[in-house]
């Protein structure tokens, strides 16, 4: 993690910032319903606590749960699921049709935990470069890098409320079981 990527979090580019030449720029879509500024505020509230440079040592799971947004620990998935759980789950998996298994994909609840594997890895290779509220229903999202983590920001924006997420092709990332995840959170 580096001061540059919480900074254009926090306040963007600078004036004429631009990514270095050899990174891959890529765009998300987030479609919300009506509360653009909200869903950003609340992804931007959540990285800005796992892009903080002073968190040495790394904070137990107990710590990141502490230090991050309550609604998005409210949101997450418990830390771990029993055996009986996962094995409960795969079966649900095996018997559903197509229908089902993308349901059952585009609703999964990540935990805290696996949402956090994905910054203390040495396979991160991709940085937030900044992010624009269109309307009220519309945010892009630019990243930096490669090897970009669709599943990661799609359960963040998702957690923070969007409605639709899409890839910078307009490829639907999690365009279709939205209400089934507003069902799921009550």
């Amino acid at each position: 993690m580096n001061g540059e990527e919480r900074r254009r979090l926090v306040a963007g580019p600078l004036p004429g910032e631009r990514p270095a030449e050899w990174d891959e720029r890529t765009t998300m879509r987030v479609t919300c319903a009506g509360d653009a500024p909200l869903v950003l505020a609340r992804a931007r509230a959540v990285l800005a606590v796992v892009l903080d440079d002073d968190r040495e040592p790394w904070p137990t799971p107990e710590g990141w749960r502490a230090a991050l947004p309550p609604w998005f620990v409210a949101r997450s998935s418990p830390p771990s699921l029993t055996r009986e759980e996962h094995a409960a789950r795969f079966q649900r998996f095996l018997r559903a049709d197509r229908d089902g298994r993308l349901r059952d994909h585009y609703t999964r609840v990540w935990s805290v935990e696996g949402f956090l594997f994905w910054f203390h890895s040495e396979a991160r290779q991709w940085a937030w470069w900044d992010a624009e509220v269109r309307d009220d229903a519309t945010i892009v999202v630019t990243l930096v890098g490669r090897r970009y983590p669709w599943g990661l920001l799609e359960w963040l924006f998702r957690a923070a409320g969007a409605a639709a997420i899409h890839d910078g092709d307009g490829t639907p990332l999690w365009p279709v079981f939205a209400p089934a995840y507003r069902d799921h959170q009550g």
